[in-house]
């Protein structure tokens, strides 16, 4: 059984007989694939089914209707614009970090 959930892992473990071929030990595993299926799932069907909770989630403009006083939420039509890209120089090394950093904050008006 696993740690964080109920689910049960079914593992099949099979050695090819030595006079077995490739092609019959491969014919051999899925045959078992099939039965062991089919076994698990006759022994499910009798199983009760789970149940189901459904929640209903409101959408962005009723919580906004419902709690004024929070603020708004971003969303693609209210997110400001992204500064200008900025290539990265050809220089390599802590200096050239510098410089990347220098010139995005000066194309967002910071220094």
């Amino acid at each position: 059984m696993n740690v964080f959930s109920k689910k049960l892992n079914v593992i099949l473990v099979m050695e090819p007989a030595e006079n077995l071929g490739k092609h019959e030990h491969e014919k051999a595993v899925r045959l078992a694939g099939i039965k062991a299926a089919h076994y698990l799932g006759l022994a499910g069907a009798a199983a009760p089914s789970f149940s189901e909770t459904r929640y209903e989630v409101p959408t962005r403009l009723e919580l906004e209707a419902k709690y004024p006083s929070l603020p708004i939420l971003p969303t693609f039509d209210r997110v400001p614009p992204a500064p200008p890209a900025v290539l990265a120089p050809r220089r390599k090394g802590p200096r050239a970090w510098k410089t990347i950093r220098s010139s995005i904050l000066s194309s967002c008006g910071q220094s």
